[in-house]
């Protein structure tokens, strides 16, 4: 069995001192300021957590704002509804103890590439550089 060796007063005094020292140093790195002397060390690594919380949110940011701005544009189709396509496609408004209310042939819409081609596909709607000219 090993002896515990006891620690003497100022041993721990200074073990803690140095313990505060690096978590001071840490803050400082962060760009933590204004840390009072006396404050704990529960309190400045509290600080520091939240600083390294901030500077992940702003990282996060400012990726997911790179994404955007590298996306292709959407690219959006005028398309007319056919006699197929009447009263099939929804106008995404709904009217309590009616139903859907959906769009009627000859109205243009303005849709999504990839949503036009599938409803052209199915013969619902034609897809026009103008619809408006008949």
């Amino acid at each position: 069995m090993t002896e515990q060796t006891l620690q003497s007063a100022e041993e721990v005094e200074n073990q803690a001192a140095e313990r505060m020292k690096a978590l001071l140093m840490e803050a400082g790195a962060l760009g933590i300021k204004g840390m009072r002397k006396n404050a704990s060390e529960e309190t400045v690594k509290l600080a520091i957590q939240r600083k390294r919380d901030e500077l992940f949110q702003e990282a996060a940011i400012k990726a997911a704002t790179e994404r955007k701005r590298n996306e292709k544009p959407i690219e959006m189709l005028q398309a007319r509804i056919l006699k197929a396509g009447d009263g099939k496609i929804s106008t995404g408004i709904h009217i309590p103890g009616k139903g859907d209310v959906f769009h009627e042939r000859g109205t243009v819409l303005t849709l999504e590439r990839s949503i036009a081609l599938g409803l052209e596909a199915r013969g619902y709607v034609e897809i026009a550089e103008n619809a408006d000219n008949e």
